[in-house]
């Protein structure tokens, strides 16, 4: 079996070419063509595996290592994705084109859009929580107080107090405004 690109039916597809030996010559031939699913590529034209839809960036940036947290922003418009390198990426949720790229601290696990959809905020595994620029990664608070990786972030709905839950069975509500911790429970 080898595969060849052709057109079919007016649509570029990825065909599969099945070779069958032919008893009195020595080499194959190809006999048929099988059309499969139209070859997909990306923005750029990079091609995309198989099954995939729709590709968050391109080949050329993306996430080095594992991806432990997406979020979508309150819009609808964006994609913010956090790995374990600590690269956080905001994408085009319709294009997937970048929006922003930076890192973090630590290994990322946990990432929420603000309710405005101008920040995110990050949990990772150096015990704190971190508060940035959806669109410049500028670091605008970072929160201090479990003895454990956070592994869960979200804001409230009126944006101004962040709950974090971590590998130290505790959670903690901020005031984001002041960085104060309000209660642990």
């Amino acid at each position: 079996r080898s595969e060849c690109n052709r057109r079919c039916m007016g649509e570029e597809r990825t065909c599969e070419v099945r070779m069958f030996p032919i008893v009195s010559m020595v080499f194959f031939t190809p006999a048929f063509a099988w059309c499969q699913t139209p070859l997909r590529v990306d923005s750029l034209g990079d091609p995309l595996p198989p099954g995939a839809i729709a590709r968050l960036g391109t080949e050329r940036i993306h996430h080095g290592d594992q991806i432990n947290a997406v979020a979508y922003s309150p819009d609808g418009q964006s994609i913010a994705t956090a790995a374990r390198d600590g690269t956080i990426g905001v994408w085009e949720a319709a294009t997937g084109k970048t929006k922003a790229w930076f890192r973090g601290r630590g290994t990322i696990f946990a990432i929420a859009f603000s309710p405005d959809g101008k920040h995110v905020a990050v949990g990772n595994n150096q015990k704190k929580s971190q508060l940035l620029d959806a669109a410049s990664g500028k670091e605008i608070r970072s929160l201090s107080g479990h003895e454990g990786s956070v592994l869960a972030v979200a804001f409230s709905p009126d944006g101004k107090r962040l709950v974090t839950g971590a590998a130290d069975k505790s959670v903690v509500l901020w005031d984001i405004a002041t960085g104060q911790r309000l209660r642990s429970f």
